[in-house]
């Protein structure tokens, strides 16, 4: 059988006329593609919620329904916590609620063409403010799962990188790290031993008396101690009254009581109302060398 019967008679019988046409066509539609695509070209950047620059921000409100406010405040190249708590602000967290501002959406609506209450904008659950630009948060896609959010009068939908803003509780906020950064630390008084920087820069130690080189070690720990969690103090009756102190230039006392769990070491400080959890091998390196003090309650 011939290759060419596999062709279609009306193909076999077109004239040169129509080939062109048919070419023409063909070119055209080839054109009109390359046109559409703009090849070399970077495709149209999509547009922010906000012309904010998140290095202008000096200040993050979190309003929460029938939850206290979180307030954060940028303090020269430092955040701080600053209500309901007092403390040095979680970095990564703040970070997160920065990007806020030069967040990106290829999909909004004029908010007064929508029903709001549809969305859960008529009276959003949570909102966050960035200097005086307010982020109303709503109902999640249930097609897409992204969040919608209210900036001005337009609506966005937005990949929810903030899944967890109803519900994460305020400590959350608060940084990780027991010491903050760039602290002197001139004392430790842990269960069963106390370290002081003397003059001349070395340590003492009693009742025991270690090498300076264990004692820097212990006091390079604490000085580096970070939580893998921070949460909210719960008191309980579990917990004796040891305690760690820290004392640290111009004064200032940081304590902390003490609990060791079978797999974490926890450092609460009631007064701030939190609590930090760390791995159990962070007992050993910050409460005393080699061993676990005695004196230390367990749960």
């Amino acid at each position: 059988m011939r290759p060419d019967s596999f062709v279609p008679f009306y193909i076999m019988g077109m004239s040169a006329r129509a080939w062109l046409n048919l070419g023409l066509v063909i070119l055209l539609a080839g054109l009109a593609l390359i046109t559409w695509l703009k090849p070399g070209q970077p495709l149209p950047a999509k547009p922010q919620l906000t012309t904010l620059d998140p290095e202008t921000i000096t200040h993050i409100s979190i309003q929460r329904a029938g939850q206290p406010a979180i307030e954060l405040a940028r303090r020269s190249d430092q955040w701080w916590l600053t209500a309901p708590l007092k403390a040095m602000a979680n970095e990564v967290r703040v970070g997160e609620l920065l990007n806020l501002a030069i967040t990106t959406s290829d999909t909004h609506y004029k908010a007064a063409k929508l029903n709001l209450a549809k969305y859960g904008l008529a009276m959003p659950e949570v909102s966050v403010k960035l200097n005086d630009q307010t982020f109303a948060f709503g109902d999640i896609n249930p097609f897409n799962y992204r969040r919608y959010v209210r900036v001005g009068d337009t609506v966005y939908l937005i990949t929810d990188s903030l899944a967890d803003l109803e519900s994460v509780d305020t400590a959350a906020y608060v940084t990780p790290k027991l010491i903050p950064s760039g602290s002197d630390i001139r004392a430790l008084i842990l269960p069963g031993i106390k370290l002081e920087r003397m003059e001349d820069g070395q340590w003492k130690s009693s009742p025991e008396k270690l090498p300076q080189a264990k004692i820097q070690a212990l006091v390079n720990a604490w000085r580096e101690a970070q939580a893998y969690d921070v949460a909210a103090y719960k008191k309980t009756k579990k917990r004796l009254p040891s305690q760690a102190t820290v004392k640290l230039a111009g004064g200032q006392a940081l304590r902390f009581k003490v609990t060791v769990r079978k797999r974490e070491l926890i450092m609460a400080r009631p007064n701030l109302g939190v609590e930090y959890h760390l791995p159990m091998s962070s007992a050993n390196s910050m409460l005393k060398p080699g061993s676990l003090p005695s004196n230390i309650p367990s749960s």
